[in-house]
């Protein structure tokens, strides 16, 4: 039997996800559903939420309980209802990793890894030379790159960071433009592929 306060809590939990959901018809622009959003609304044919809209749910009840549910009971609930339920049963080991993990639970990871990302302020790049550019500023020592060539003496391994990455894109691209590639312009390139390239 249920004490008073494991009562008050569960209370409290349903409308914490209650909150989550209202928030997420919010950013989805489905302000018509807010009004049938009850504990028991279907998620899908009342509140319009599909199989990616359910995954982003998912991952920020996760977050916000610091539990990890059942894939297959995740993906089965059908009300916000079903899915406080599985909050109030699941273990908070939000570090247990499945021994073969879904394609859910590897969407759930990416949303959780994008939400930690957005709450870091961490940059969001639209470009593989902004990807490079941050790296080259934030992880200027970190190794990109291990590089093994064959040698006289045998086997020679070296490394390269983010910054000689980086440096090298810079002296790539300025050869381009001497020789009169405008910018976005296409070239085709063959490689060697020594580290000394760089």
């Amino acid at each position: 039997m249920a004490t008073p306060t494991t009562q008050i809590d569960s209370s409290a939990r349903r409308s914490r996800v209650l909150e989550i959901v209202r928030q997420l018809l919010v950013e989805l622009g489905s302000q018509g559903a807010l009004p049938l959003l009850t504990p028991n609304s279907n998620l899908d044919r009342d509140l319009g939420l599909g199989s990616l809209e359910r995954v982003e749910l998912i991952a920020r009840l996760e977050s916000e309980f610091g539990v990890r549910l059942p894939d297959l009971a995740a993906a089965e609930a059908s009300t916000p209802d079903d899915l406080a339920a599985l909050i109030d049963g699941a273990p908070a080991d939000s570090n247990w990793v499945e021994d073969s993990p879904s394609a859910l639970r590897a969407a759930i990871t990416t949303q959780k890894l994008q939400f930690e990302a957005e709450e870091k302020g961490v940059f969001a790049a639209q470009t593989l030379n902004e990807i490079f550019r941050y790296r080259a500023l934030h992880d200027a020592e970190r190794v990109h790159l291990d590089i093994t060539e064959d040698a006289e003496a045998g086997e020679k391994n070296l490394t390269l960071t983010f910054a000689e990455l980086y440096a090298a894109g810079q002296r790539c691209a300025e050869h381009l433009a001497r020789i009169g590639v405008p910018p976005g312009g296409r070239v085709s390139l063959m490689l060697p592929t020594p580290a000394h390239f760089s």
